[in-house]
Parts: structure tokens; sequence; C-alpha cells
């Protein structure tokens, strides 16, 4: 019997192919898991920035129930180190609370800061 040699190069070719196929899949999965991670950390992101967001939204009521946890007042120094903001953002969200008569603030000489009081 008379042998040319296909028999050999076709399972060569075939054992070749999936040595191929495995290294594809393997770049694949690498490739997949990188997209994921990527992903993942700007989700993360977004939800760490969401999270900050609605904290700032929230900043009068948190300041509301700061006063009301320290007997109704506090000094605007206070309130800003206890929300550990600048200074500029506490005063301005006390401005509004002002505004709407939620609370009242007057200048205390001695400390250099407002005192704030809940509105009664």
């Amino acid at each position: 019997m008379h042998h040319d040699g296909h028999g050999g190069s076709f399972s060569a070719l075939v054992t070749n192919s999936w040595v191929v196929l495995a290294v594809v899949l393997v770049a694949l999965g690498a490739a997949a898991l990188l997209v994921w991670l990527l992903m993942r950390g700007r989700s993360g992101a977004s939800r760490s920035e969401t999270a900050e967001g609605e904290a700032l939204e929230n900043l009068d009521g948190q300041i509301m129930a700061m006063l009301h946890q320290a007997g109704g007042a506090m000094t605007q120094v206070q309130i800003r180190n206890a929300l550990d903001l600048p200074l500029d953002r506490v005063a301005s969200v006390l401005r509004e609370l002002e505004e709407r008569g939620e609370v009242h603030r007057s200048w205390d000489t001695d400390r250099y800061t407002y005192s704030v009081s809940a509105a009664t």
C-alpha cells in the first residue's frame, strides 16, 4: 500500500486548527474580560458620582437634621466641618434655607462666623 502523506498532513492541519482556535478563544476571552473591567470601573465611578450628587442635593435636609440633633443651633463653621465641604458651598445652602425661612443666621463677632438656628 502506497502512502502519499496526505493523511499525516491532514492530521497536522486539524491539530493546528485546534491550536489556532484555542488561541483565538483565549484572546477573545481576554478582550472580553478587559472590556468588562473597563465598563465596570466606569459604572462604579458613575455610581459614586451619583451618590455624591444626591448627597449634595440633600444638603439642606442634612443641615436641618444636624441643627435638630444639636438642639437647634450651630455655627456655620461647625456645620461646614461636619459636612466636610467647602465653606462657600455650605454658606450657599444656608442662604437658601434662610431665604425659605427654615433657618436664621446671625453674625457672631466673637467666633467670626454665623450662628445658625432652626426657625421655630
